[in-house]
């Protein structure tokens, strides 16, 4: 089929015109979710006009709601006494780690390295202040929570980050469970000054709490031509919410723009078996949009062949990779249709960290496509590194893949998924 009508010049107008800071439970993701059902309903709207059949199998556009608990950090700083009469005690500015509300927040003691938490070090670590050289996730914690360590300090950033860079506010830090001590991460250059100075007593100071705050999901059908609405659907999905410390072009408005291309063109090009586009809110706290949409569809998600997710696109330099959560085989098809029509790609049968994750866990083959890019996380995720080409590349791909999968009189791919992916998965 040819993919004229995919148009990179429009998906890039929608990443210009929303490209903004977006956090999960925030009003402009609120206003990103009512600008991509706006989006629909236009797309709906020039397809009716068009042919009126359309309103026969594309409804309008559904927002489901949900709510969830997030951290708040209320403050957070590394309090070191003065090593003189002169000097004053010095703060340095922290971002405290999500997830250690329950605990003091002043805790005291004697700064002691450990690397990236070696057991050798760790063994030494017992009523210390803990100092790691890498962000300090789940496992990590188990361990220097076992080793007896009084609370921990981790090290974000670069030395040659520019003043706006090295703020607390600018490092994404993981979300602990069950946190009994409390941690912080301080700059590398503020962390290496502590060092060259020589370890001493220093004090965690970290105050937090907990709210609740809401979010939804967007989607949009398109009814197959051998669906009478109760049969089989491919699922396309993508994030629209950013972390807060960047305006999220590239993570992930880029690959909602390519989700709306393709809404746009399937409306035209009716395929043999449904379609469903949805639009997930809160997946950088930990994909809660997409957990939700799956729990909540659970017995629908029965007659849902496949998940085909974009999370990081539009990028004109970078290599497309697709991670499968699926057999094997599924992978080489997928991949062999792409090779067929010309279309490059690095493919991967692996768990991959999106949305895509979400479908897998409860049984559903799925995939994610991303391109390798700049500045994910970060301020400089702007719409000035977005490229029309770029977004117009990735939704052809898509459009392959997917008119494979919608197309084909038996679905080509297995729908189970290996023992050993589910056992990451779950």
């Amino acid at each position: 089929m040819s993919y004229e009508e995919l148009c990179g010049a429009r998906a890039l107008d929608f990443v210009k015109r929303y490209a903004v800071s977006r956090p999960a439970g925030s009003q402009e993701e609120k206003e990103t979710a009512e600008a991509i059902c706006r989006r629909i309903t236009e797309y709906r709207a020039e397809a009716v006009s068009q042919a009126a059949d359309v309103l026969s199998y594309a409804g309008e556009p559904e927002t489901e709601g949900f709510s969830f608990s997030q951290t708040v950090v209320l403050s957070a700083a590394l309090e070191v006494p003065s090593m003189s009469e002169k000097e004053g005690e010095r703060i340095i500015p922290a971002a405290g780690y999500p997830g250690c509300r329950q605990t003091s927040s002043r805790v005291s003691g004697e700064l002691f390295f450990v690397g990236d938490g070696d057991e050798i070090r760790l063994s030494a670590a017992r009523d210390r202040i803990v100092m790691t050289g890498c962000l300090v996730r789940q496992e990590l914690y188990g361990r220097i929570e076992r080793a007896g360590a009084a609370a921990f300090v981790s090290v974000y950033g670069m030395p040659i980050d520019g003043e706006e860079d090295a703020a607390p506010c600018a490092v994404r830090l993981p979300a602990l469970k069950n946190c009994r001590i409390p941690g912080i991460a301080v700059h590398y250059r503020e962390a290496l000054r502590l060092l060259e100075d020589g370890t001493g007593p220093v004090c965690v100071r970290l105050e937090e709490t907990e709210e609740r705050a809401a979010s939804a999901n967007v989607e949009a059908r398109i009814g197959g031509m051998e669906d009478d609405g109760e049969g089989e659907f491919l699922a396309l999905t993508a994030h629209y919410d950013s972390v807060p410390q960047g305006p999220g072009a590239y993570d992930n408005l880029a690959a909602v723009s390519i989700l709306l291309e393709l809404y746009r063109y399937f409306l035209r090009h009716r395929p043999r078996r449904s379609i469903r586009f949805v639009f997930f809110g809160a997946e950088e706290p930990g994909l809660l949009g997409s957990r939700h949409y799956v729990c909540a569809h659970e017995e629908e998600l029965r007659r849902c062949l496949f998940d085909m997710n974009i999370d990081l696109a539009g990028q004109r330099i970078g290599q497309d990779v697709i991670g499968v959560t699926a057999e094997a085989e599924a992978a080489e098809l997928l991949y062999k249709k792409l090779k067929e029509k010309g279309v490059g790609v690095i493919m991967k049968h692996a768990v991959w960290s999106s949305d895509s994750n979400s479908f897998a866990w409860k049984g559903v083959p799925a995939m994610t496509l991303d391109r390798d890019g700049f500045g994910m996380h970060t301020r400089h995720d702007a719409a000035d590194l977005i490229s029309a080409e770029a977004l117009r590349e990735q939704s052809v791909l898509m459009a392959v893949l997917a008119d494979y999968l919608l197309n084909e009189e038996i679905f080509p791919l297995p729908r189970t998924i290996p023992e050993e992916m589910q056992k990451k998965l779950s």
